[in-house]
């Protein structure tokens, strides 16, 4: 059952909602970076001492000072991305064609082939709308969430996530409702960019080893379904979008099979590095991407530590 702290977490959340897609989108943008200033300010010393040397790590030669800036774009963006998928999401038909842009969609299946996509992503850009975004022109996504503990909150983003045209499915368990969902045509998403612990493998990231989730992959060689890295962000500074297919993987059927998770995951992966150096304050650096090490696996467990040994290779 809900507990009263459960409760009034939920109606600031509700409240914060109401508040932001009620003001004017630019007003609603400006009031959320502002709000990111007291988050860099309070947040611990050591964890933004760490978050600033992964960001010189991926760097490397960069100064405190820019690491910083980097640092203070990215809270910006990520305070900044969570009003643009509430306010995208209140948009009618004729309102929200007119601020997003879509490059590459010629890259990936026509929406009425029967063959599904597997759509990739990071936290990058504005990332809350572009499942949003993807699912108005016909490509409607089933997601895969992490539930939440509190339960009235989790209930509530569930439902804010259908309305915006997804199907979402809870983590533990997802694999069965995603192949049913890709062999009948329907499509699937992945963000790609989380420390996956002790699942998945690792493979090169900002130039260290990561432990990257490979479901997507994996999905990907067991329906035959093309793997597609897509983004959004905003050129300009106001809300206007492009939505751009980056890239599309698509699985070899002659393939070794862990030579092939390796291969899709890292070239994903690759695909979202490439952004990232284009526009290091526009991804979440916050989050504990390096979290797992190869060190900290004894060998023959999982993530491998000796994935790395295959190579980086792309293509």
């Amino acid at each position: 059952n809900p507990t009263p702290l459960d409760y009034c977490t939920y109606l600031l959340v509700r409240a914060a909602d109401a508040f932001f897609t009620r003001l004017p989108w630019n007003t609603a943008r400006t009031l959320a970076e502002w709000m990111s200033v007291p988050w860099r300010v309070l947040k611990s010393g050591d964890r933004k001492e760490l978050i600033l040397d992964n960001i010189q790590k991926a760097f490397p030669g960069m100064s405190r000072a820019a690491a910083r800036r980097i640092l203070a774009g990215s809270c910006r963006s990520t305070f900044r991305t969570a009003v643009d998928g509430l306010q995208f999401r209140r948009l009618r038909d004729d309102e929200w064609r007119s601020c997003v842009g879509f490059r590459g969609l010629e890259k990936l299946p026509d929406p009425d082939d029967d063959r599904g996509i597997i759509f990739t992503s990071g936290h990058f850009g504005s990332w809350e709308m572009l499942s949003v975004a993807l699912s108005r022109v016909g490509y409607p996504l089933t997601t895969v969430y992490r539930p939440l503990s509190n339960p009235l909150l989790n209930r509530y983003l569930e439902e804010l996530r259908r309305a915006g045209g997804q199907r979402v499915v809870p983590k533990r368990n997802a694999l069965r409702p995603l192949l049913k969902q890709l062999r009948k045509g329907g499509n699937a998403a992945f963000l790609i960019d989380q420390d996956s612990r002790h699942e998945g493998m690792f493979v090169d990231f900002m130039g260290r080893p990561a432990a990257t989730y490979t479901s997507f992959a994996r999905l990907s060689i067991s329906t035959g379904a093309p793997v597609a890295f897509v983004y959004a962000r905003e050129p300009g500074h106001r809300p206007c979008f492009h939505v751009k297919v980056a890239d599309v993987v698509w699985p070899r059927a002659d393939a070794d099979r862990d030579d092939e998770v390796f291969r899709i995951t890292q070239r994903i992966t690759h695909d979202l590095e490439e952004l990232v150096r284009q526009h290091p304050g526009e991804w979440m650096w916050t989050q504990r991407r390096w979290k797992t090490w190869p060190g900290k696996f004894e060998e023959g467990s999982s993530p491998k530590p000796g994935v790395l040994e295959r190579g980086n290779e792309y293509n």
